[in-house]
């Protein structure tokens, strides 16, 4: 029992010293300046071409296997299949039954507190998955006045990061941005991925 006991002690100072680490990475952040969006957006396009972009490739069954809800979701929500494939592409792969560290859920990655907001009872169905991933982005083209890379900053990040002329300084984000609109690309030009 007494070494069960010093178990679950060791197990909540090593719990403790990562959430300092946590806290002392979270005061460096806000110690940084912002960093203008138009600067991010910039360096961004520079960087985007087809070598930066590391995409594995997609089996056409995939991307195939949920065309007509995509397709429903284009209609409805005014928005290119190619982008709605490239946001799946990034977020899930195409795996449905894909969870993240932080709890996203099903091929567009919808995070529990979204797919509450959102109606979704099941985030783990194909069909409402992608229905309510591509309403969630269709609001941030909409709240961002259709600028894509931030809508899709917005949509990784969450939409209070990116207010104003700011962009996230998050390498996950910015990588995040850069893929989607990479692989929105490849869709595009007819590519099956």
């Amino acid at each position: 029992m007494l070494e069960s006991l010093n178990r679950v002690f060791d197990r909540i100072r090593e719990i403790q010293g990562k959430l300092q680490g946590l806290y002392v990475h979270e005061q460096t952040v806000r110690e940084k300046p912002a960093v203008s969006f138009s600067k991010k957006l910039e360096e961004s396009i520079e960087r985007l071409d087809s070598d930066i972009v590391d995409i594995k490739p997609a089996n056409s069954l995939q991307t195939e296997k949920y065309g007509n809800f995509i397709q429903k979701a284009s209609e409805q929500y005014e928005l290119p299949e190619e982008l709605i494939k490239a946001v799946i592409k990034q977020e899930s792969n195409f795996n449905p039954l894909a969870v993240s560290p932080k709890g996203a859920m099903g091929l567009m990655q919808i995070m529990p507190a979204t797919a509450k907001e959102l109606n979704v009872s099941d985030a783990f169905n194909p069909e409402n998955n992608i229905m309510a991933g591509s309403g969630y982005l269709k609001s941030m083209l909409a709240r961002f006045n259709n600028n894509l890379v931030k809508a899709l900053a917005a949509y990784n990040a969450g939409p209070e990061k990116v207010e104003g002329n700011q962009f996230p300084d998050y390498p996950e984000t910015r990588n995040y941005v850069e893929k989607v609109i990479g692989n929105y690309m490849k869709f595009s030009s007819g590519s099956k991925l």
